[in-house]
């Protein structure tokens, strides 16, 4: 890249920032002075900043972008070093504060990588540039997060300091720190809550949870999702910014009221700060201690969420455990006893009970897909243990059980796309709703009122008034549902209900949980972030969550919720209008 067009990147990055010394009326430099911890001073040994270019992204091709690595002095070149990832370039005089806090033992050995977004040159006008700030910082999706962990810092590590010491950086996210201003805060934040096994201290100066593309949200999702393994110290000012995107003043006094909600270990400093930086620049030695007091003991996810269903379901202490892999294509479905089913197109394995060893390798059933509807147009019930013939040019999409044996399904006839219907238990089928859904799942609510049906495609899910004849009618859009930016929708593939009203649907937002109003409420995440795909409930007193992820892997987890089935008690629920 030509050196004007690196200043047209740089304009486009900072002009925004430094709008403000136009309407400054105090000197925000000397309100917020530089402490001794960010300024080089005697009997202190500085490292070497390494500065190149990184122009490979294969996650955002034809990117260039600056890279600069702080290397300390003491680095011996031979051990793993802690990491702090910087947005924008090197800011917060991050050099000075490591080396500082290192001579005082107050930091773990630590290495600073800092890039500038990356830009697009012109082929035409190479003096006008795509400028890929917004997109790569202000995106709350993982592709930033992916593009820091495989590439950016295995670049890094490519990096050689004057002397010849390597650069050797931790894999561990215990050992890793991102931050950064405006929306490189944004960006540390979007990288952490998508990879929170990759990042677990987050540093946000006067942070763009505005509008400017979907960071708007994440104050939402904090109340929703089960806390993550993550340590925050927020910044922000009284004189920040208001444009057509938002308010960042209330943005991140929306954050901060968010993470004590979901009961982060978070701190926050606010003052009469504008959007130009001061302030951030002088509490970073404090950042620094905060963010890594206790290291190397790990950063725990929270126990003290407020979320009133997220409190009613999760067992403190309990995870998601692995007990399987290989499932990839299949499905869990619940039968009678609280037994828990995994089938695919080849057979069906009974896996409730199974123990953390693997899965129960018996095969009860074979040639059964994932709803238990056989590939030769019949199907299984678990409660009758019998074969029900129905017509040769249907398959099944998804499918849920009734209580009188037989089943609420989207089916397919012949090419035609798949429509909702009744299967009654001598197999005759019963037309429901022809209107074309894409993919989804289907559940009955556990006091039978409801049929509720998701479209995969969107973040649609609709529910119908359940007959005493077994028709439905009233069908109306009711559920509201996440979907990551990422996704176009929400992939529902699986839905159950517990007796207390609420759904659990698989999505590629997690298991999100609605209540009985319709609402995402909650949200559950299967470990390493494998989106779920099928779910269960079984085990004893209906009370552990079967899950089979993306990758395949089969999970469980102990709830202190009860699921509900065609084969238990239909219970009574009292649930307000909300």
């Amino acid at each position: 890249m030509c050196a004007k067009n690196f200043l047209t990147a740089v304009y486009f990055i900072f002009a925004f920032v430094f709008y403000c010394a136009a309407e400054v009326k105090i000197d925000e430099k000397a309100m917020f002075p530089l402490t001794d911890d960010s300024k080089q001073k005697d009997g202190v040994k500085y490292g070497e900043w390494i500065e190149t270019k990184f122009s490979s992204s294969r996650i955002f091709p034809g990117t260039e972008r600056k890279v600069w690595v702080y290397v300390p002095a003491e680095y011996d070149g031979k051990t793993k070093a802690c990491i702090v990832v910087l947005q924008d370039g090197p800011q917060f005089h991050i050099g000075n504060v490591i080396s500082n806090l290192l001579a005082k033992g107050e930091i773990p050995m630590m290495i600073a990588v800092a890039s500038s977004p990356g830009v697009v040159e012109g082929e035409k006008d190479e003096d006008s540039p795509r400028a890929n700030r917004t997109l790569e910082y202000d995106t709350p999706s993982p592709r930033f997060a992916d593009f820091i962990v495989s590439e950016l810092l295995p670049f890094a590590e490519t990096l050689k300091t004057k002397d010849g010491r390597k650069i050797i950086l931790s894999r561990s996210g215990n050992d890793r720190m991102i931050t950064g201003f405006s929306s490189g805060a944004a960006a540390a934040f979007n990288a952490a809550w998508a990879r929170p096994w990759e990042f677990s201290r987050v540093f946000t100066g006067a942070g763009s949870f505005t509008g400017l593309r979907g960071s708007f949200a994440n104050a939402t999702l904090v109340h929703k999702y089960e806390p993550k393994p993550i340590r925050f110290f927020l910044q922000s000012g009284s004189r920040d910014m208001w444009t057509c995107f938002g308010d960042w003043w209330s943005a991140n006094q929306s954050m901060v009221r968010a993470l004590e909600f979901a009961g982060y270990d978070f701190k926050y400093v606010f003052g009469e700060a504008s959007h130009c930086g001061f302030q951030a620049n002088m509490i970073m030695p404090d950042v620094m201690r905060y963010l890594w007091k206790d290291w190397p003991k790990p950063v725990d996810a929270s126990q003290k969420s407020r979320n009133h269903i997220l409190r009613s379901v999760i067992i403190p202490g309990e995870k998601f455990v692995k007990i399987g892999e290989g499932a990839c294509g299949a499905r869990l479905v619940m039968v009678e006893n609280a037994s828990v089913i995994l089938a695919d197109e080849k057979s069906a394995r009974l896996i409730s009970g199974a123990g953390e060893s693997g899965l129960n390798a018996g095969i009860i059933a074979k040639g059964v897909n994932a709803d238990l509807l056989l590939q030769n147009g019949t199907l299984k019930t678990g409660a009758e243990k019998k074969f029900l013939d129905i017509a040769e040019n249907v398959t099944c999409a998804k499918a849920c059980a009734a209580r009188d044996g037989g089943f609420y399904a989207l089916l397919r006839f012949g090419d035609s796309k798949s429509s909702l219907a009744r299967i009654l238990p001598g197999g005759k089928i019963v037309p429901l709703d022809e209107r074309a859904v894409s993919g989804g799942a289907v559940a009955v609510s556990a006091n039978e009122n409801w049929l509720y049906v998701f479209d995969s495609a969107t973040r649609r899910g609709y529910s119908y008034k359940l007959l005493d004849d077994g028709n439905v009618a009233f069908k109306q859009e009711f559920f509201f549902l996440h979907v990551p930016d990422e996704c176009d929708g929400t992939l529902a593939g699986s839905a159950v209900c517990d007796d207390g009203g609420c759904l659990y649907l698989a999505t590629s937002a997690g298991i999100q949980i609605c209540d009985y109003n319709g609402r995402s409420a909650a949200i559950l995440e299967l470990p390493m972030g494998e989106r779920p795909v099928s779910l269960a409930f079984g085990g004893k007193e209906m009370s552990e969550l079967y899950v089979v992820g993306e990758r395949g892997n089969v999970f469980k987890r102990k709830l202190k919720t009860h699921g509900a089935s065609a084969f238990t008690k239909s219970p009574k629920i009292r649930v307000g209008a909300g």
